[in-house]
């Protein structure tokens, strides 16, 4: 038994190692690694398979957002308003403080994806999934 053992052990380091190092490749008579890479595989296929189907509506919610930003006039105008989630809107030509105020922008909306994340998570820790209206 121990004959075997070290037979099959000199096999699978011939398949598996090389003059110049280790195998890239499976055994191909290995069936419980060749399971292992077709499943890999199929994780795989899987996976690409969902980003392209995710990519589509992604990219067509993004030509939406850029159309609508130059086709609506409200967002173009200049009346000395702002939004709430862009804080620093102060007209300068220094492109250093157009970049900090650009990030201090971009922290603010991080702060409300973050927030309202956190919200979403505590009102699905208590259970409050469920919309009851009563007429």
């Amino acid at each position: 038994m121990n004959e075997a053992n070290s037979t099959d052990e000199v096999t699978h380091n011939r398949d598996t190692h090389t003059a110049y190092g280790t195998n890239l490749l499976p055994a191909r008579n290995n069936p419980v690694r060749n399971e292992i890479d077709n499943n890999e595989e199929t994780g795989l296929k899987y996976g690409a398979t969902h980003v392209i189907h995710l990519f589509v509506p992604v990219s067509m919610c993004m030509a939406l957002v850029v159309f609508t930003m130059n086709t609506i006039t409200f967002y173009n105008q200049n009346n000395g308003r702002h939004l709430l989630y862009t804080p620093f809107v102060k007209e300068t030509d220094s492109f250093v403080e157009k970049g900090l105020m650009s990030l201090g922008n971009a922290l603010v909306m991080l702060g409300v994806v973050i927030m309202m994340t956190i919200l979403l998570i505590v009102f699905y820790k208590f259970k409050c999934y469920k919309v009851r209206v009563k007429l």
